[in-house]
C-alpha cells in the first residue's frame, strides 16, 4: 500500500501558477504506466495560470476560497464559469481548455488530483480524445 500520511513531506514546486507536489509519481514500479495523483495549490501567489487541457483528469477540491473554474472548447473563449468549494469533484471532459481563477487577490483552491494520461496538455489533440472516450 502505497500511504501518505502528511501531504506537507511532499516536494513542492511553484510553476504556471500553482504550486504542486506528486503523491504518486509515473516512476513508482506498483503505478499505471499512464497515471499520477497529487496535490495542487493555485493561487495568484504562483503566478496566472495558463489555459490548458489534459487528456484525462479528475480533481477533488480539498478548500477553495473566491475561486472559480473557466472552461470550454476554445481556449480564447472560455464561455462556461463555476464557482467552486471544497467537496466538489471535477472532470473535465477529454480535450477541454480549462483555468482556474478567482475572485480576489487572496483566492486560492487546492486540489487533490489525478491524471491518467501524462502528455503535454497544450499538445494533445482533443478530437482524438473526445473519441477515445466514446
Amino acid at each position: 500500500m502505497y500511504h501518505i500520511t502528511d501531504r506537507s513531506s511532499l516536494q513542492a514546486t511553484a510553476e504556471g501558477g500553482r504550486k504542486r507536489a506528486l503523491a504518486i509519481k509515473p516512476a513508482v514500479p506498483e503505478n499505471t504506466k499512464k497515471m499520477m495523483a497529487g496535490f495542487a495549490r493555485f493561487s495568484y501567489e504562483y503566478g496566472t495560470m495558463d489555459t490548458h487541457m489534459h487528456g484525462f483528469e479528475y480533481m477533488y477540491v480539498i478548500d477553495a476560497y473566491n475561486a472559480i473554474v473557466k472552461y470550454g472548447d476554445d481556449p480564447d473563449a472560455l464561455t462556461c464559469v463555476e464557482t467552486l468549494h471544497p467537496g466538489d469533484i471535477l472532470r473535465p471532459a477529454p480535450g477541454e481548455w480549462h483555468r482556474f481563477d478567482f475572485l480576489t487577490d487572496d483566492g486560492y483552491v487546492d486540489f487533490l488530483n489525478f491524471f491518467a494520461e501524462l502528455s503535454d496538455a497544450k499538445t494533445t489533440n482533443a478530437a482524438d480524445l473526445k473519441k477515445e472516450e466514446e
